[in-house]
């Protein structure tokens, strides 16, 4: 799917440990740019989940985005649980 700049992206995780479903103490995101540069973003936790996390940013240029997310607040290449979420965005055209 590719998105428009200046559109709102949801990223989605879920947490699981040895296959089951893991509810971290904290959870951290990041929006990395295609210049990247990390911009930290907001994780909560999904309603009526136990280990299910979003986090919305809203992309400013096009090209390859990625969403970051962690249980560690070693911000933003590694942490653990760390896992990356890609997105393709492009130009808003007329």
């Amino acid at each position: 799917m590719t998105h428009v700049v200046g559109t709102q992206i949801t990223a989605i995780q879920p947490f699981t440990l040895n296959g089951l479903p893991y509810t971290p103490i904290s959870v951290f995101a990041w929006a990395h740019s295609p210049a990247n540069v990390a911009t930290p973003i907001t994780a909560t936790l999904v309603a009526g989940t136990t280990a299910t996390y979003q986090a919305n940013f809203t992309p400013t240029a096009p090209g390859p985005w990625i969403a970051r997310f962690a249980d560690s607040a070693t911000p933003p290449t590694t942490g653990t649980f760390a896992t990356d979420q890609r997105f393709s965005v492009q130009a808003l055209l007329y």
